[in-house]
């Protein structure tokens, strides 16, 4: 579901039309990981193949397709802090972890703490049902 040549996930079986404040990226998020965690149990129709050598290893060499991911995820994290080649302002930026910033975060994380919320709160909330990837009302 990845395309080779430029690396983008086919999102547009789950996420046909992006719509805001109906979609949002930790449902694409939840998504992914679904596929990830269930590789034998989500098949995907040939016609939605992007990929096909990965789709060919994963169906028929377990082993290289699973040595072929972990070589992909490296190069994933050598690059998290890149910015994009071109302007872009939809692109995922992420900075490094700042002790200052991060750390009361993830320090409450480790205790299981709630954090104060700095920001407003959003205007509306969604429940999504196991398995689904939509809001069920706002």
């Amino acid at each position: 579901m990845v395309n080779p040549s430029d690396g983008v996930l086919n999102l547009s079986d789950t996420f046909p039309k992006w719509q805001s404040g109906d979609s949002h990226i930790w449902q694409m998020l939840k998504f992914v990981q679904f596929i990830l965690q269930n590789l034998d149990d989500h098949t995907i129709p040939s016609e939605h193949v992007v990929n096909n050598e990965a789709y060919q290893l994963l169906m028929e060499n377990r082993a290289e397709f699973l040595l072929r991911v972990e070589q992909c995820v490296e190069d994933s994290q050598r690059k998290l802090y890149d910015l994009p080649a071109q302007p872009d302002r939809f692109y995922i930026c992420f900075d490094r972890f700042n002790p200052d910033v991060h750390g009361p975060v993830l320090q409450s994380m480790k205790e299981d703490k709630p954090t104060e919320v700095t920001t407003p709160p959003s205007s509306g909330l969604s429940w999504v049902r196991k398995g689904f990837y939509q809001p069920l009302s706002k």
